[in-house]
């Protein structure tokens, strides 16, 4: 088994392990999953790649084996460390496992990857564990997933807030409704959108906006939602009442990944004809 970050080999190769997370909202439903790779490898001070001038081998393994002295054996293993810790640094990087009878690869773009080296004398090998995430692994040059999520973000919310309004018989009516997002990138690793961008795009097309309107996330309209109101169960009739003087206002929030909008509107009962 060969694995490579870009045209970089690692060798020894590492083991690796596979964490699904799915991402569930309050009501139980799906929003998406994110994958946890937490990759285990060694590093030796004479042999392997990077070398130990910190040199990545890039054609087909082994790497060649070098005549280092054991008193350089220490800065060799140093010199390994930061290379693989200026590897994992970019984030939309491929990551593969190539298999050797020649079958598509095990890869995924990482993310957010974390280098930690164990405690050790670090006189021949020194351990190291890497922990990344992804949101799509592919196996067989396919996406491995349970269910369609084409919506990158990490996690939704949607409310709505009623009061009485500033005059008898009417109400303020106020509808939120925010995401964070997760960045993604294109197949050489350049980000395509930024987090706060994908979580606009799900806030604007795949929750609720407007009073009337739904969607699969939100099947209860603004109206519904008003109608069943327990403020209503008074001598107000929440039907009889329409909404006026609309009002929106966005949140963006780059360094968070955020991104909301507030909607504002005052109901109050129909003008009567004479």
């Amino acid at each position: 088994m060969s694995v490579y970050v870009g045209n970089n080999l690692l060798e020894p190769g590492p083991l690796l392990n596979i964490q699904k997370n799915v991402i569930v909202a309050g009501n139980q439903t799906k929003l998406g999953q994110t994958y946890t790779l937490s990759i285990i490898g060694t590093l030796c001070a004479d042999r392997g790649s990077p070398n130990s001038s910190g040199i990545f081998w890039t054609t087909s393994p082994p790497a060649p084996i070098e005549n280092i002295q054991q008193s350089h054996k220490l800065y060799s293993l140093e010199s390994k460390q930061r290379s693989l810790e200026a590897l994992f640094a970019t984030n939309g990087q491929w990551i593969e496992w190539q298999s050797p009878d020649g079958s598509q690869p095990l890869k995924a773009q990482f993310k957010n990857a974390r280098v930690t080296f164990p405690e050790g004398n670090w006189a021949q090998i020194c351990t190291y564990n890497i922990t990344c995430e992804c949101d799509l692994l592919y196996l067989n040059g396919n996406p491995v997933v349970d269910a369609p999520f084409p919506d990158f973000i990490q996690n939704a919310t949607e409310g709505w807030n009623i009061k009485e309004g500033p005059a008898i018989y009417t109400f303020d009516l106020q509808h939120n409704v925010s995401a964070v997002g997760k960045s993604t990138f294109d197949n050489v690793g350049n980000q395509t959108q930024s987090a706060w961008q994908n979580a606009k795009d799900f806030v604007n097309t795949k929750l609720t906006l407007g009073f009337l309107g739904s969607s699969t996330y939100s099947p209860l309209t603004g109206r519904t939602i008003f109608n069943q109101s327990s403020l209503g169960s008074g001598a107000v009739n929440f039907s009889s009442l329409s909404a006026y003087n609309y009002a929106r206002s966005e949140v963006t929030d780059e360094l968070q990944g955020s991104f909301g909008v507030n909607e504002k509107k005052l109901t109050a009962p129909l003008p009567s004809e004479d």
